[in-house]
């Protein structure tokens, strides 16, 4: 009885049978791969050499149910990794939003089937798989899109044609739990505020989202939640992990509007204020608007929409192109009748934004003949080894279109690149470790032919550059060392007990040298140009503490701080815009020689329009000495800065933060600060445990030292014995109780 009212409940609210379920889109595409992923010559007369057209794949599985999230690839010789521009057509992300399903099956049945006619024309749908290698995910929320058609779960039929996110088990419970219609969904993550750029702005767990202007009476409630971490859902990483692995060129990213808040429009990175776009706005501006003229509204009247996104939330597309360079564009496909049941309206929806799909491939390809011809306007070449021959994996630059916010663009398989331009001059440069860079300007794209630059990287000599040591007095060979030298390609730690000898490429380093488990070796921080045979000798000091710890009572603020138990840039979760903002420690620092500062922290600031600095000022007021600078984001775990001026004299020690007038983010959290100097004589006596203070914890350690309880090699018996006779016993402690006591007759 029970499964008779299951079915007639599953009759009353299922949605058009022309929409597919998950398991019909399974079951179509392991068809076509029954039908087309062997066959070498499928239509012969279409598609002349084509070889196989049709490989299916598999590259993951969803967050709670563990379906399966497919991938098809179309492309002539399909079942062969070709240099060819590869583009993405990302169907479903949010599950209630279903034309993405059927734009993608309907584009893989428009290219599996050429002889159908179709609003677009043949020469279109043959040069879209012949010259690109063309990735189709029709659903990567396979588990959203079961609850907006309807699944028996145990016993129970459960559907919800509103549902918007996965079905990740937020409270842990093993229940699914939802309410029908829009929001209060308990469970789920929105998919598309999963990515780890700019994840921060999207919505909390359980956080009510409010419409839009256009329509401020619909309200989502929990319909974006971004999920506990970037990249928290299994679907999420597999689209991260296969984007990566292609290094797609173009893509999109089919959606539709429930709200109606952004109907009927396209989307690309970014606009999010209107002096600071993206550094390829340009490039990603000319072929938004040439897609959005392709697709005609609704209604017959006008056009969609083409706008930079404004939106920084965890999106796709954003990540999409600052962390792979695919441009990708998110089309809202529909009104706000996402899920019409007018079969016609369907229809006419699916074959009106396959148009601009279709010039987009044209555009990656570079095919500016047919009906959707696109212009070239593009650089390409191969990068190799000028004495080898060999390809290289090198980083391609096109300067006039660089922001340090994005990821190297690197040369893939083949050792190709591919930039899409548009009209006007640009340099290119081409750089890998271990070569010469190239670069080149005064380069002008053409909108009927590409520029081809095929480019020979000439090997870089290799130099030895070795290190030697002068070590302090009771120093130990079990207290090692770390060398850490960085250029643009590495960052390398080395262990080094004496001496080391590196085999470094011509170039600039920045190396730094401090003890392993410890400070009491004073680091010493400096830079390597290295154009020679080299051997360097330094000597090394060790360190007295000027200051420990964190303390609130230990600063003079200006501006939003907050110490606690680390300094916080702000005391809300970001920083304000347009400041400045410092803090002062609040005593004054001396030193015979060296002063470094070391911090343990972490930073989310605007690419290189905010500045967080950390500085020695001259105590009388004067300039600030050499001071060291973060930007940019480095939020994922606690990183050292090590900061040293070579300079005697009395110093203030001064943290600012410098903000431009928008785009803020989660600012500078600092958990350790220590500031060291060079001993005046061989070590800080009676500081045993390093925190610049004598006190009874350096006593009790002393104790322990004399009673052979602690190995006093090194360090320790270095700031134990305070008489300077090389034995460790109660008379040294004695003379650090007078040192704390002040009683001490240096006599």
């Amino acid at each position: 009885m029970k499964l008779i009212i299951i079915l007639l409940i599953s009759c009353l609210f299922s949605l058009p049978e022309r929409y597919h379920t998950f398991y019909e889109v399974e079951e179509q595409l392991l068809e076509w791969n029954d039908e087309f992923g062997n066959n070498q010559s499928p239509w012969p007369a279409q598609y002349p050499g084509s070889g196989i057209i049709y490989s299916l794949h598999q590259i993951g599985l969803s967050q709670s149910d563990n379906l399966p999230i497919y991938a098809v690839k179309l492309s002539y010789n399909a079942d062969i990794d070709e240099d060819e521009p590869r583009v993405l057509i990302l169907g479903q992300c949010h599950a209630e939003e279903i034309y993405g399903v059927e734009i993608a099956m309907e584009l893989i049945d428009w290219l599996l089937h050429p002889n159908t006619s179709y609003p677009v024309g043949y020469l279109d749908r043959k040069l879209g798989i012949e010259n690109t290698e063309l990735w189709i995910i029709p659903t990567h929320n396979p588990e959203g899109l079961l609850t907006v058609h309807g699944d028996v779960i145990g016993s129970e039929w459960v559907q919800d044609e509103w549902y918007r996110k996965n079905k990740s088990d937020i409270n842990s419970n093993n229940v699914f739990d939802y309410v029908y219609g829009p929001g209060n969904d308990s469970d789920g993550v929105d998919l598309n505020r999963n990515y780890d750029f700019n994840w921060i702005f999207g919505d909390d767990e359980y956080e009510l989202d409010y419409g839009c202007s256009s329509n401020p009476s619909y309200i989502s409630n929990y319909d974006y939640y971004r999920g506990k971490h970037p990249f928290s859902e299994s679907e999420i990483q597999a689209i991260r992990d296969f984007a990566i692995e292609k290094q797609f060129l173009l893509s999109i990213a089919y959606h539709s509007s429930r709200s109606g808040c952004v109907s009927e429009k396209v989307i690309y990175p970014w606009k999010w204020t209107e002096d600071k776009p993206s550094p390829d706005f340009e490039v990603a501006d000319k072929l938004g608007r040439d897609i959005a003229a392709f697709i005609p509204t609704q209604d017959g009247i006008s056009t969609y929409l083409p706008s930079g996104s404004i939106s920084r939330r965890g999106n796709a597309h954003d990540w999409f192109y600052s962390q792979t360079g695919c441009i990708q564009y998110l089309i809202e496909a529909g009104t706000s009748n996402i899920q019409s049941s007018d079969e016609e309206i369907i229809e006419d929806t699916i074959d009106r934004n396959l148009i601009g799909a279709f010039h987009l491939i044209n555009r990656a390809s570079g095919n500016n003949v047919g009906q959707l011809g696109a212009d070239k306007y593009m650089i390409n070449g191969i990068v190799t080894d000028s004495i080898s021959g060999e390809t290289l994996n090198a980083e391609v630059k096109i300067l006039e279109m660089d922001g340090s916010m994005l990821k190297p663009r690197l040369t893939d398989s083949f050792g190709r690149y591919r930039r899409l331009l548009y009209p006007g001059t640009f340099t290119l440069e081409i750089s890998a470790e271990g070569y010469e860079t190239y670069i080149e300007s005064g380069i002008v794209p053409s909108a009927s032919s590409f520029v081809e630059r095929d480019v020979a990287l000439t090997p870089l000599d290799e130099f030895t550059v070795e290190f030697n040591f002068n070590y302090p007095d009771d120093y130990s060979v079990d207290e090692p060392l770390k060398l850490t030298y960085t250029d643009k390609w590495n960052k390398n730690e080395l262990t080094i007990t004496d001496a080391s000898t590196l085999s470094l490429y011509e170039g600039t380093y920045d190396f730094e040298i401090t003890s392993i488990d410890n400070n009491y070796i004073l680091p010493i921080k400096g830079q390597l140009n290295v154009n020679s045979n080299l051997i360097l000798n330094y000597d090394l000091n060790w360190s007295t503490v000027l200051y420990s710890g964190i303390s609130g009572t230990d600063w003079v603020f200006n501006g939003d701080w907050l110490i606690d138990d680390e300094i916080n840039s702000q005391s809300s979760s970001f920083y304000s815009n347009d400041n400045y903002q410092s803090l002062i420690l609040d005593s004054i620092l001396w030193s015979n020689g060296t002063l470094v500062s070391m911090l343990n922290l972490k930073y989310e600031l605007e690419w290189d329009n905010d500045l967080f600095n950390v500085a020695f000022v001259a105590s009388d007021g004067g300039a600030f000495y050499d001071s060291v600078s973060r930007t940019g984001h480095s939020y994922n775990e606690y990183s050292q800065l090590i900061h040293s001026i070579n300079n005697p004299g009395n110093f203030n020690f001064e943290l600012n933060l410098e903000t431009d007038v928008s785009l803020n983010y989660r600012g500078v959290k600092i958990k350790d600060l220590l500031i060291l100097t060079n001993s005046p004589n061989e070590c800080d006596r009676g500081d045993l445990n390093h925190d610049g203070l004598k006190n009874i914890n350096d006593i009790i350690i002393m104790i322990d030292v004399a009673l052979n309880y602690i190995d006093f090699d090194g360090f320790i018996k270095c700031v134990s014995d305070m008489n300077n006779d090389d034995i460790i016993n109660i008379q040294d402690v004695i003379m650090l109780v007078f040192s704390i006591l002040g009683d001490l007759d240096e006599n």
